[in-house]
């Protein structure tokens, strides 16, 4: 079997099927609580309004809205707990 970068390439009992599997045993670290689980970002118009009506309608916000090198965001999670970012349009 052949290692590389942590991940064990398992040959597959019956072809064409691979498995890779960490070599660790743990599988995938778990994601930075303070990142997006997801690669879909929604804009509004006023990130600090937005926030504010959908925390009051029990939206669970990670990251609140802040500022940062790149502009202003915010992280908000759905029921399963995939987060998402939120960004002011137009940054």
């Amino acid at each position: 079997m052949g290692m590389s970068g942590g991940w064990r390439c398992a040959p597959p009992t019956r072809p064409p099927w691979w498995s890779w599997t960490s070599a660790r045993g743990s599988g995938r670290p778990p994601p930075d609580p303070s990142l997006p689980t997801s690669n879909v970002f929604f804009y509004t118009d006023d990130l600090q309004q937005t926030h504010k009506e959908l925390a009051a309608r029990g939206v669970q916000f990670p990251v609140p809205p802040v500022q940062q090198p790149f502009g202003w965001w915010s992280i908000f999670e759905d029921p399963d707990g995939n987060r998402f970012g939120l960004v002011p349009r137009g940054q």
